[in-house]
């Protein structure tokens, strides 16, 4: 290492009285000027040879999945053992491919049915056939997964069971509001340290919570409805509910008035357990929700000091109407003080446990009925499936418990003992939109938790940001993370790791991000880019586990193995999870490949994807026609789903979502474009915050109304359309599908606020064409 003053001899010349002097230094800072360009030519060139590493590698990998694997996978399942380097060795042999062997190791992974690699266990994680165009998880040939444990029936036993194996283990935490700020309608906080309460603490507040609700007279089988954000009260108020059979019936916080009603009005619920801040649009619908007779509300976090803080009186008085009664959180804990297990009633697993109701992106929202059966057998398959869980591991909890993947997630963690710290979208990084910069940090950065859970649009936004910082300092910064980032992928596509470019790049992002110690980030509630996939695979350092499931499933029935680093696909079925391929010989899918017409033959079965075992759902509330439409009884007994979602299986046992009959429209010359498969893709441009492809059936092309990023509302609609274009070509699309001709929308963002976006953040399709109908048609030339 050099002295400073050294140093800036070798960057620029010092000031010198001697012209010969001064020009001997010059040529020197010259010639270092010429080999800093030579250096970073090279550098362009390995960048060039890199690039083509990668579309050999992806040429080794598609002719790896044209391989077929299922007789040793079926081997390995019969008789599961640690493969040794023979095993590899004789694979390569047998398979005559001349491929790499690391290459070929990777795609080999799921064989590995009993063996421990880093990232997680790698046991089970491949599908296989069973019969009928059915597979399931190669370890559950025989048998599915119904339940954890044989004493376990009902979700009652599981939190028993739970509290009190990890009785003294942190269990639930969350932050106080220390002080606050408030700029017209913005609201900064500085927030304190995570405060917790264990298994033992939190089982007696659950359970006194649930005597004091049937101190207000509700009965087991009636209905509770959880109008709140996703805070520490919420899961403490169901498990209460669940562990007397009471029905919990959900609705998500940023639902308008309308929905809102739609729910209360359905389910006839006599309580509400809502937030103080929500209580202003749970009062507009009171009146016309004859049935509710009590409002149970979590208490106004912020400064009790600060003149926007509601008391409990001033929320009480916020309730207008007559013949409602309103109670904190705590006076009905207080009511039910002293409960004991010899106070519950017996509950059966056939109860119903949970009316989750779906986002509604077509219409009204379906309430769907879920037993505790049915959830018993979600937190057997998923807590299985995510690998490696204990009672180390720290989740940080922020996605809406009004949807099945939270839901599902925080019950199978907490069934493993982990503790949970819940945060806020508006407070979950040091750049979020409450925190007082400077003054405290993220909820991620402060509770610095091991496990998460993102819906892709979370992930797209936060590769954005990260993107826009980085392209934004331009310069060495630009060009080194780029350098960093092709060779860390590169290494990963290759089944190693990168030490040296997390310790000098990639641990600051994510120690400055989320916190530094994830290991295991799980992505569900829609399709996840291949962009963004890699991006985060890359950039946090840790595996990102693609999911794919219903509401109408229990939430996951597939599921990524933490060492699968391909993008786009989501895995094999879980355990407790079983999925029949069907043909749709209309958009050309068939799950036997030889029954597919000579002009038309596919190497992989694909077709509408059917899920059957234990997680199927019981059906619609109160809709039995459509509950008759998508779920269906065999001959043998076994319930299925008809989930509308097309899918593809790979000859290593691993599925991916290529289609959706719904999302599919043909145009005049008869292809079919999916919408479902663009949108995601257009995303990835760094301009597009939401986009809506649409498609006139009577017309020959695509068209779409892109919703422009924040930082892009100067880009000209020519380059954005241009970048759309350019993302669509790479990724293989043909004319037909690239949209046309774009409607960029640089004013309205579209949420659940405007009735554009569902509060699960999915495009409602039907009013976005109803808002956009003149543009619409101008984009098609019609008058």
């Amino acid at each position: 290492e050099k002295k400073p003053e050294q140093t800036r001899t070798l960057l620029r010349p010092r000031r010198c009285t001697s012209t010969r002097r001064r020009s001997e230094l010059e040529h020197q800072h010259g010639h270092k000027r010429e080999r800093g360009r030579d250096h970073l030519h090279r550098e362009h060139e390995h960048l060039d040879r890199e690039r083509e590493h990668e579309h050999e590698r992806e040429r080794e990998h598609a002719a790896v999945a044209t391989m077929s694997y299922e007789p040793i996978v079926s081997e390995a399942a019969e008789h599961p053992r640690k493969f040794e380097d023979k095993d590899w060795d004789d694979a390569l042999t047998a398979s005559k491919s001349g491929l790499k062997r690391t290459t070929l190791m990777q795609a080999l992974l799921g064989l590995v049915m009993n063996q421990e690699l880093e990232g997680g266990s790698m046991k089970g994680c491949m599908a296989v056939p069973v019969g009928n165009d059915t597979y399931r998880n190669a370890r559950v040939k025989d048998e599915l997964f119904t339940q954890p444990d044989p004493s376990i029936q009902t979700m009652g036993d599981i939190w028993r069971d739970t509290c009190e194996k990890h009785a003294q283990n942190n269990c639930m935490g969350w932050r106080d509001i220390l002080s606050m700020t408030k700029d017209g309608n913005k609201e900064k906080y500085v927030l304190g340290g995570y405060n917790w309460i264990t298994y033992r603490q939190a089982q007696r507040r659950a359970r006194n919570f649930g005597a004091g609700l049937a101190a207000l007279g509700v009965k087991k089988g009636e209905m509770v409805n959880f109008f709140a954000d996703t805070k520490a009260e919420w899961q403490l108020g169901c498990q209460g509910c669940l562990e007397r059979g009471i029905v919990v019936a959900t609705s998500y916080a940023n639902l308008g008035p309308e929905a809102v009603a739609y729910g209360l009005k359905q389910t006839k619920c006599s309580v509400v357990f809502t937030d103080a801040d929500l209580i202003p649009t749970l009062n507009k619908v009171l009146g016309d929700c004859p049935d509710v007779k009590h409002v149970v509300f979590s208490r106004d976090k912020r400064p009790a000091n600060h003149p926007a803080h509601n008391s409990d009186e001033k929320v009480r008085d916020m309730i207008t109407h007559s013949g409602i009664q309103a109670h904190s959180f705590e006076e009905v804990e207080q009511l039910g003080e002293g409960a004991t297990k010899e106070d519950l009633p017996t509950v059966n697993p056939d109860d119903t446990g949970v009316i989750m109701y779906t986002s509604g992106s077509t219409g009204n929202p379906k309430g769907v009925i879920i037993s505790h059966r049915n959830l018993v057998a979600g937190i057997a398959g998923c807590a299985d499936a995510i690998c490696g869980m204990s009672t180390d591991d720290v989740y940080l909890a922020y996605l809406p418990l009004a949807h099945i993947l939270e839901l599902i997630a925080e019950s199978s963690l907490y069934f493993r003992g982990v503790a949970v710290g819940y945060g806020s979208t508006k407070t979950i990084t040091d750049a979020s939109v409450c925190i007082e910069a400077g003054k405290c940090v993220g909820d991620a950065n402060e509770l610095r938790p091991t496990l998460m859970a993102a819906v892709p649009m979370i992930m797209d936004k936060i590769r954005a940001g990260v993107m826009n910082k980085i392209n934004s300092t331009g310069g060495i910064t630009k060009q080194l993370f780029e350098l960093g980032f092709s060779r860390k992928k590169a290494a990963l596509a290759e089944g190693n790791e990168s030490p040296f470019w997390n310790k000098i790049l990639f641990d600051n992002i994510r120690a400055r991000l989320l916190g530094g110690r994830v290991r295991y980030m799980l992505s569900g509630g829609g399709p996840l880019s291949k962009e963004t996939q890699d991006f985060m695979n890359v950039v946090f350092c840790c595996p990102v586990g693609q999911g794919w499931g219903l509401t109408e499933s229990v939430g996951v029935a597939t599921i990524c193995w933490p060492n699968d680093r391909t993008a786009g696909r989501v895995g094999a079925p879980i355990c407790s999870m079983q999925i029949k391929l069907e043909d749709w010989e209309e958009g050309g899918y068939y799950a036997d490949p030889a029954r597919a017409p000579e002009d038309n033959k596919h190497p992989h079965p694909r077709g509408e994807l059917l899920l059957g075992g234990p997680q199927i759902t019981m059906g619609y509330f109160e809709e039995p026609e459509k509950t008759e439409e998508a779920y269906f009884t065999d001959e043998n007994g076994t319930r299925w789903l008809r989930t509308g979602d097309i899918g593809e299986v790979y000859p290593d046992g691993a599925f991916a979502i290529v289609d959706r009959k719904k999302d599919l429209v043909k145009l005049s010359g008869g292809e079919y474009v999916s919408f479902g498969k663009l949108e995601p893709m257009i995303r990835d441009s760094d301009h597009v915050d939401n986009a809506m492809v649409y498609c006139d059936s009577e017309k020959s092309y695509s068209v779409a109304v892109i919703q422009v990023a924040p930082e892009s509302k100067d880009v000209d609609d020519e380059r954005i359309h241009k970048d759309v274009t350019s993302i669509l070509k790479r990724a293989g699309c043909a004319k037909f599908e690239i949209p046309q001709k774009i409607y960029v929308e640089r004013d309205l963002v579209w949420g659940p606020d405007n009735d554009l976006c569902t509060a699960a953040l999915k495009l409602k399709r039907r009013n976005l064409v109803n808002h956009y109908d003149k543009e619409l048609k101008e984009l098609y030339n019609e008058s």
